[in-house]
């Protein structure tokens, strides 16, 4: 179940309550931290492990709680880990750090429509972070993978214009072999056998480290190759997205 930490001032319990009530009719759990009372714990520490695993911040602005440093503690805590959400009673201007965002109107008439707008909101939130953790994709297949001698392996590249791709490529038992970072259209010449067209080799050995800046949104492979070897190669292929 979703679950909301209501970050409010004690003097507006009334809200608090009754838009507790409305939310978990829609299938929303509620944190709040005046029902919470652990005895001898510090009272950051409570709201902090409470915010942490709470899947957003809802913010009852009200004139008592835009004057509330506690209420101010709990956003900056929230702050770029979940979608914080303002629901503003009418007449209320949002505090500095809440400008830019877009509040709800608390609504005490139709607080039905209230909790619907916090649901989507959190909804979007969780679209965007699996869109953004998407970005976070795999390089390529890590293998590993079989070389015989004469032979070739090619593998596309997860790789777009301005991605750093860093990380080694292991040879499972520290020997040699080739490698290379080639595009498409030069691979066809390479498996035509028109030497001159792709790029050139460098030779690698035990775990090569790979440091490679992608320069034009193309299909790019990884070519590994043992010319000239007797003995099957097995290599690893651990890439990974350098953060800028």
């Amino acid at each position: 179940m979703t679950r909301v930490f209501i970050s409010h001032a004690t003097e507006d319990g009334d809200m608090v309550a009754e838009l507790e009530v409305v939310l978990e009719r829609h299938g929303v759990s509620c944190y709040v931290a005046t029902k919470d009372v652990r005895p001898g714990e510090p009272l950051t520490t409570k709201v902090k492990n409470a915010i942490e695993t709470s899947d957003a911040l809802v913010v009852i602005l009200t004139g008592n709680s835009i004057a509330s440093p506690w209420v101010q503690q709990e956003i900056g805590h929230a702050e770029g880990k979940m979608p914080i959400i303002p629901l503003k009673v009418a007449g209320v201007r949002p505090p500095a750090m809440l400008e830019g965002r877009e509040c709800i109107l608390y609504d005490k008439g139709d607080l039905d429509k209230l909790a619907t707008c916090v649901k989507d909101a959190i909804s979007r939130w969780k679209g965007t972070q699996a869109s953004s953790d998407a970005e976070l994709r795999e390089v390529c297949d890590e293998g590993p993978y079989d070389i015989d001698p004469g032979c070739y392996v090619d593998i596309l590249l997860n790789a777009k214009k301005g991605d750093h791709i860093v990380g080694t490529l292991e040879e499972e038992e520290s020997l040699d072999f080739e490698f290379g970072i080639i595009e498409e259209r030069e691979l066809v010449n390479f498996k035509n056998s028109v030497r001159s067209d792709y790029l050139a080799y460098d030779e690698g050995s035990g775990a090569y480290p790979f440091d490679w800046k992608v320069r034009s949104n193309k299909r790019w492979y990884l070519l590994l190759t043992i010319y000239g070897k007797k003995t099957t190669r097995t290599v690893s292929v651990r890439l990974r997205y350098e953060k800028k």
